[in-house]
C-alpha cells in the first residue's frame, strides 16, 4: 500500500514541530530554574577552560545546573559563609573533589567547610575536572596562591598521573602545556559540537536512566564499556601482555612532584596537606566491581585489574611515606573509605555518603595537626 506523499510530509512536519517544542520547553526550564541564556550553549563544557599558559582551570562566574563558580573559578554556593578572620584552607584536586554525583554542597570540601567552621577554618574548593597532576605547580601559582591560603590540601589521582606519564613517556613540563599546537587542540576539544547544543536530549536521557532499575543501568554501562574495550583490543591499543605494577620511574616522579609542590608552598608560607586517593577497586565479583574495573581500564588499557589496584596501593603507600618523612599533613582517604557502592558512585567518584565520610576523615586529620 502506497502512503501518500502529503501524509508523509505532514508526519515529518509534526515530528519536527514536536522536537522543536520539546527543545524550547527544555530551554525555558533552564532559564527559570538556573537563569540560563535560552539561546547560548548551556552545558558542562561551560565550566572548564584552558588559560593562556595552557592550564586547565574553571571558568569564573559561570553556572551549569548545580555547579557554579565564583570570580576565581572556585565552587561556591549562595548560602556559603566564609570566616574572613580565621585561617583558610584551599582544596585542590580533580573531579573526585570538585564533585560530580553529590548533591549541591555535598562534595567533601564543602562538607569539610561546615565541619571546620566552628574551629575558625574556612575551606574552599579550587578543584578542576580533568586537571593533570603535572599542571599543579603552575595552577597553584596562577590560581590558588593569589588567594593567600594558610593551607593547601591536595588530592592527586594516581590514574591521571600514570596516564600523563604515558602520553609523553616522562613527566610533562610547562613547555608541554604551553605548546601552541596543544593549546589549539584543547580549545577545539572544549568547544561544544552541534549535538551538544540540545538541552532536551540530555534531560530525556537522565530521566530515562533514573527510571530504570539500578541493575539495568549498571549492566547497560558495563556492556557499553566492554564494547569500547573490545574496540581498543581490535585496534591494537590494548597489549596482549598487561602490566601488573606501575613503573618505578612513575613512583619516583610522583614523590618528586610532591617535594616540588611542598617547596613552592613553603616559600610562600603555606602549609601543605596531601590526601591518599580513594577508589572502589577490589576483587569482589560484583557488577559494581566489574563496572569500576572497566572504568579504570578504559583510562589505562595497558594495565590488568591487578595492575590497577597496584597503582592505587603504590601511590597511597608513597603518599604515606612522603608525609611521614616530610611532616606534611596526611589525610588517608584510601585506608578509611570502604571500597563499596554506598560510598562510591563509580570507580573513583564519591556518593553523598562517601563525601561525608571523606570530610569527617579530613576534619579529624586537620584537627590533630599540632
Amino acid at each position: 500500500m502506497r502512503i501518500p506523499v502529503r501524509r508523509l510530509v505532514r508526519l515529518a512536519v509534526g515530528v519536527a514541530l514536536g522536537l522543536v517544542t520539546l527543545e524550547v520547553t527544555a530551554r525555558v526550564d533552564d532559564w527559570i530554574r538556573f537563569g540560563a541564556d535560552p539561546v547560548a550553549y548551556y552545558g558542562p563544557k561551560n565550566l572548564v577552560t584552558t588559560d593562556d599558559q595552557g592550564l586547565t582551570c574553571n571558568r569564573p562566574n559561570v553556572r551549569y545546573e548545580k555547579w557554579r563558580h565564583d570570580g576565581r573559578g572556585f565552587r561556591v554556593y549562595p548560602e556559603t559563609l566564609r570566616n574572613v578572620a580565621g585561617s583558610r584552607c584551599i582544596c585542590v584536586g580533580s573531579s573526585e573533589s570538585y564533585g560530580l554525583y553529590e548533591k549541591p554542597a555535598g562534595e567533601w570540601p564543602a562538607v569539610l567547610n561546615g565541619l571546620l567552621a566552628a574551629d575558625g577554618v574556612s575551606v574552599e574548593n579550587a578543584s578542576v575536572v580533568g586537571i593533570s597532576p603535572f599542571e599543579l605547580p603552575w595552577y597553584l601559582e596562577q590560581h590558588v596562591l593569589p588567594g593567600d591560603p594558610d593551607r593547601v590540601l591536595l588530592i592527586i589521582s594516581p590514574f591521571s598521573f600514570i596516564y600523563g606519564m604515558g602520553i609523553s613517556g616522562a613527566a610533562p613540563d610547562s613547555a608541554h602545556f604551553a605548546d601552541p599546537a596543544r593549546l589549539e587542540r584543547m580549545r577545539v576539544a572544549r568547544a561544544p559540537v552541534l549535538r551538544e547544543q540540545s538541552r532536551f536530549l540530555p534531560k530525556a536521557q537522565r530521566s530515562i536512566l533514573r527510571r530504570l532499575p539500578p541493575d539495568w543501568t549498571r549492566r547497560l554501562a558495563i556492556a557499553t564499556k566492554e564494547r569500547k574495550l573490545a574496540r581498543l583490543q581490535r585496534t591494537g591499543n590494548r597489549p596482549a601482555v598487561l602490566l601488573d605494577v606501575p613503573p618505578p620511574e612513575a613512583m619516583a616522579a610522583y614523590v618528586n612532584l610532591l617535594s616540588r609542590l611542598r617547596h613552592r608552598l613553603a616559600v610562600r608560607g603555606v602549609e601543605m596537606g596531601v590526601c591518599t586517593y580513594p577508589n572502589s577497586l577490589s576483587d569482589e565479583p560484583t557488577l559494581a566491581q566489574r563496572d569500576a574495573v572497566l572504568d579504570r581500564t578504559l583510562w589505562l588499557p595497558s594495565y590488568s585489574p591487578i595492575g590497577l589496584r597496584a597503582i592505587a596501593d603504590s601511590f597511597a603507600a608513597a603518599t604515606r611515606a612522603f608525609c611521614d618523612t616530610s611532616g606534611v599533613v596526611l589525610v588517608d582517604f584510601e585506608a578509611a573509605i570502604p571500597h563499596d557502592s554506598e560510598d562510591f558512585a563509580d570507580s573513583v567518584h564519591l556518593t553523598d555518603t562517601g563525601a561525608r565520610r571523606a570530610a569527617e576523615i579530613a576534619a579529624d586529620a586537620l584537627r590533630r595537626r599540632p
